[in-house]
């Protein structure tokens, strides 16, 4: 007789503790939200968790994971959309090639955390550069499109 054994459903994601601040400027916490500025001088992010999404996927883009040290809880799994979930999922299914990840909501957020760990790097270095984060984030990801596209370029 085979055990099913019951996976732990994980409710945190986490991200390095120095990394902490940098994820909240991006996604203006801490600043007043009648003082958040408008057009380019928004904040660059909605949401912790939208910070997290394009740090993990540059984190992918790169092709590497970083391990945690020195954890701290970023946000609630619960805050993930379906399709966040499902971006996630396709993540660590392609850098495991491991369809049991599915099943295995601890590894799944474990991937994640490494690639975010990874593309914090990089995220933070070009939006928090010179210039205003949310033109800085816009160029990065038209860069971004420019590589995948290249056709679509006039």
């Amino acid at each position: 007789m085979v055990k099913h054994v019951e996976k732990t459903k994980r409710d945190r994601v986490y991200v390095g503790a120095s990394q902490i601040a940098v994820y909240r400027e991006l996604a203006g916490i801490g600043v007043d939200r009648s003082n958040k500025g408008k057009g380019i001088e928004q904040p660059a992010f909605e949401d912790l968790k939208n910070v997290f999404m394009i740090a993990v996927c540059l984190g992918c883009r790169a092709g590497r994971k970083a391990e945690l040290s020195d954890k701290k809880e970023l946000t609630r799994t619960s805050y993930f959309s379906d399709e966040e979930i499902d971006t996630l999922r396709a993540i660590a299914i392609a850098s495991t090639t491991d369809l049991e990840v599915l099943d295995d909501n601890d590894s799944l957020f474990q991937i994640a955390e490494g690639f975010a760990n990874t593309g914090f790097e990089e995220l933070k270095r070009k939006t928090l550069g010179p210039g205003r984060p949310l033109l800085n984030l816009t160029s990065l990801l038209l860069e971004y499109y420019d590589e995948l596209y290249p056709i679509a370029k006039t």
